[in-house]
C-alpha cells in the first residue's frame, strides 16, 4: 500500500466527481455532505490497495492541519476527521463512512 498526500489525479476529479448508486445511498443514510466529500478528497491522504484495484482517502494529521488554517478555522472538522472514502482506480467514489 502507498501512502501519500492526494496527488493531481484524485484533485483533478473533485468537481466532476462521479459516484455510485451505492455511495449516493450511504451519503445520504449516513447524513454525509458531498462538499465533506470533496474537502476529504482535497485535504487527504490516500493510500492504494492493490489487491482491491481501491484508493482509500481520509484525513490526517497534516491535512486536518491545512484545512484549518485554510479555511481560516471556520470548517468543524470533527466529523471530517473520521471520514474515509473508497474510489476505483478511475476515481469513481463507491462508498464513504465514518471509522
Amino acid at each position: 500500500m502507498e501512502n501519500q498526500h492526494t496527488d493531481n489525479s484524485i484533485t483533478s476529479h473533485i468537481h466532476g466527481l462521479t459516484h455510485t448508486k451505492h455511495a449516493n445511498k450511504r451519503m445520504q443514510q449516513r447524513g454525509i455532505k458531498l462538499s465533506w466529500v470533496k474537502l476529504v478528497l482535497e485535504y487527504g491522504c490516500e493510500t492504494y490497495q492493490k489487491t482491491k484495484r481501491t484508493y482509500t482517502v481520509s484525513l490526517d494529521k497534516k491535512g486536518i492541519k491545512k484545512l484549518k488554517r485554510d479555511s481560516q478555522n471556520l470548517t468543524d472538522v470533527s466529523k471530517l476527521r473520521h471520514l474515509y472514502l473508497i474510489l476505483t482506480e478511475d476515481f469513481v467514489l463507491v462508498t464513504c463512512a465514518y471509522r
